[in-house]
């Protein structure tokens, strides 16, 4: 029996630490899948087929500063190391340096909060254009979407009920156009943060057959875990 305790207070420990550290974390990264939905003259050569896939990352710091240009939006500039990249038909198309981030929240209107990524001019098969546009846009018609006009620490895609789509077009001429469905939307786990939690796990289960063993391993994963947060 007391054995099993000693088991129990270490994976909760294990987890009380795992837990906040995610919940705070401040820097996000999300993946997103798609399909070609709409094509109009080609884009830099691109001329994908309708059903094309679509898949990408983007990345932020959710600490950025809330500068808001109105009382209900506010527009981020998002610099290295994070990042907005995408593949359409196998084509890369990237930020390249810095991208921008506006947070749209209680709007009152045909949408209430939004959120678009998007970069002018951006880099096509590592070429950098003059008037390459591209962007994703997540809108909802429900004001309790986002809190506020911080950058958001989570991204449900099922939140956004008005529209969610990606564009790739020229901003000279918006012919030249490719647009996407957005269909999924994952959260990618921080390395240090799934570190931590199979490090606990592997040292509890070490641990396992030594009642002692198991309580110096929690202290000692409590300790390095928060180095690691430090």
């Amino acid at each position: 029996m007391r054995h099993n305790q000693l088991m129990l207070t270490a994976l909760l420990s294990l987890l009380a630490i795992y837990l906040p550290s995610h919940a705070t974390a401040a820097v996000m990264e999300f993946a997103f899948e798609g399909t070609v939905d709409g094509v109009g003259l080609p884009v830099f050569g691109l001329n994908p087929a309708i059903g094309t896939a679509v898949t990408g990352s983007f990345s932020y710091d959710t600490a950025l500063t809330v500068l808001p240009t109105t009382t209900f939006s506010t527009h981020y500039q998002i610099s290295s190391p994070y990042t907005l990249v995408t593949y359409i038909g196998g084509t890369r198309i990237e930020s390249g340096g810095s991208f921008g981030i506006s947070v749209v929240n209680n709007f009152n209107g045909n949408i209430e909060d939004q959120i678009v990524i998007g970069k002018q001019p951006v880099m096509v098969s590592g070429n950098q254009t003059v008037d390459g546009v591209f962007s994703l846009d997540l809108a909802s018609r429900n004001p309790n979407t986002f809190t506020s006009l911080s950058l958001p620490e989570q991204l449900i895609l099922n939140d956004f009920d008005a529209w969610r789509y990606g564009v790739l077009t020229r901003s000279g001429n918006n012919q030249e156009i490719i647009t996407f469905s957005i269909d999924r939307l994952t959260p990618v786990p921080l390395p240090g943060t799934w570190l931590m939690l199979v490090s606990g796990l592997g040292i509890i289960a070490l641990a396992a057959h030594s009642p002692l063993r198991i309580a110096k391993a929690s202290t000692a994963f409590q300790s390095t875990c928060l180095a690691i947060r430090r």
